[in-house]
C-alpha cells in the first residue's frame, strides 16, 4: 500500500493500529493517557480488540482529528 495513513481513520481498532505501527504506540498513551493499560498484555488483548480511535478520543477528550493525525505523522 502506497498510503500508509488510509489506515489510520477512526473506525481503526487499536490492537490494529499497534500490530501495523508498532511505533505509535508511545505517542497514542501520550495522547490518551488512559492507554497506559495497554503495556498490560492482558488488558491489551481486551481492550485494543474492541477500542476504536474514536472511542479512544472520546476516552481522552481530545479532538478525534487531532488523535487521527497524529497518529498518522507518528506512522510516516
Amino acid at each position: 500500500m502506497n498510503n500508509i495513513d488510509l489506515d489510520i481513520v477512526p473506525e481503526t481498532t487499536i490492537i490494529d493500529i499497534l500490530e501495523k505501527f508498532p511505533n505509535v504506540e508511545s505517542k497514542l498513551i501520550e495522547l490518551v493517557p488512559a492507554f497506559i493499560t495497554l503495556k498490560n498484555p492482558g488488558l491489551r488483548n481486551t481492550i485494543a480488540k474492541v477500542t476504536t480511535l474514536k472511542q479512544g478520543a472520546s476516552i481522552g477528550q481530545i479532538p478525534l482529528g487531532e488523535l487521527v493525525n497524529s497518529l498518522r505523522r507518528e506512522a510516516n
